[in-house]
């Protein structure tokens, strides 16, 4: 509860250390209710700072756990917070298709990744 309180006086140095320090604990000791919830509120820190490849580390883990546990909410949610920062992660690389209307070969790898329609697994644009 302590992190949420660091979150909203926007201290966010000291709720990623805290919230690092409870990850860890929290896979040290095997308690997945507690991972859930810590990597979920790091990882929406993550997000919002558009460090995108650590938030998708972390919503990992709370989808992971989310399905350990298996609760239908908890997976729903995590499924969400994880699709979104996939689709931030690779927003630069899409758009840097896009921007490219007259290279031909641009074209065929965003119609081909559109195409694949991109699992959770992280498809890429390369």
């Amino acid at each position: 509860r302590r992190v949420h309180g660091h979150q909203k006086i926007a201290d966010l140095e000291t709720a990623i250390r805290f919230l690092e320090s409870y990850v860890s604990l929290a896979e040290e000791t095997n308690q997945a209710a507690a991972l859930c919830e810590a990597a979920s509120s790091l990882g929406i820190i993550y997000n919002q700072r558009g460090e995108y490849e650590k938030a998708v580390v972390c919503f990992n883990k709370n989808f992971d756990m989310a399905v350990q546990i298996g609760e239908v909410a908890a997976i729903d949610s995590a499924r969400v917070l994880l699709g979104i920062s996939l689709g931030h992660q690779s927003l630069d690389e899409y758009m840097a298709l896009v921007d490219r209307p007259d290279d031909r070969a641009a074209l065929f790898k965003l119609v081909a990744w559109k195409n694949e329609r991109a699992t959770l697994a992280g498809a890429s644009l390369h």
